[in-house]
């Protein structure tokens, strides 16, 4: 019985994405995934978000131990500590601006539609009194 050597399938190339190799550890094996568009210059807020979210950990090490926390599906989940304080400091705080409300051409078009339409029920209205 012959037994031959497994070659491992190069990354495709037909796709246009960078991708990375996560290495294995002890519990999960390795993989590949699409590398992030970001990673190597990301926005003003992700960069403030990960400076925050850095704090926020920096000043919990050192906390073991588990901790209790009941989520917004009413289940009990138990959470390493450092993690709850870290959600509890990043709670409510919003790293970027809030995105302006822009309305589409259509419901513009619509908008006009029927202000024309009001006018031509106002201008039937005063011409039958």
């Amino acid at each position: 019985m012959e037994t031959t050597a497994v070659v491992p399938l190069p990354t495709p190339t037909s796709i246009n994405v960078e991708l990375e190799y996560v290495q294995p550890t002890k519990t999960r094996k390795g993989y590949w995934r699409r590398r992030s568009f970001d990673r190597d210059l990301p926005s003003v807020h992700k960069r403030r978000a990960r400076a925050l979210f850095a704090r926020s950990a920096y000043g919990q090490r050192g906390d073991f131990g588990k901790a209790e926390v009941v989520g917004k599906d009413g289940k009990v989940k138990v959470l390493p500590k450092t993690a709850v304080a870290v959600q509890d400091n990043m709670k409510g705080i919003q790293i970027s601006p809030e995105k302006p409300h822009v309305i589409s051409d259509y419901a513009v078009a619509d908008l006009e539609a029927i202000r024309k339409i009001a006018e031509t029920l106002r201008e039937i209205k005063e011409l039958g009194t």
